[in-house]
């Protein structure tokens, strides 16, 4: 079976080599700081944003079709960095078949 490659550590300035996303002084502290971003302060900006966007921007780019969108989707990963977390201009619109989609894309880019 063939190794993966390491790759630095995606914690912001870390330079440790992992073959995961982050090394393992990061792995549980960066998602408990992602985790706390998604906060009632997250939920209530994120209805908002999706009540002045309420369509699916990569369904009404692509075909013109309405479908009303469900998430709110970081156009580049935040990776717990919360100026980019809370920055609207990384945000948009999709629907759950959409995010999954782009989430599952940028995970297999991971590898």
């Amino acid at each position: 079976m063939a190794m993966k490659s390491k790759k630095p550590c995606s914690f912001p300035r870390c330079s440790k080599l992992t073959t995961d996303m982050y090394c393992e002084d990061h792995a549980d502290r960066s998602r408990e700081s992602r985790k706390s971003l998604y906060n009632s302060r997250w939920r209530r900006e994120r209805k908002a944003y999706l009540l002045r966007n309420p369509l699916c921007a990569d369904i009404y780019k692509q075909h013109k079709t309405p479908v009303l969108a469900t998430v709110v989707d970081h156009k580049a990963a935040h990776k717990g960095n919360e100026e980019l977390f809370w920055n609207e201009a990384n945000w948009q619109p999709l629907c759950a078949s959409c995010h999954n989609r782009k989430t599952r894309l940028s995970d297999m880019m991971d590898y």
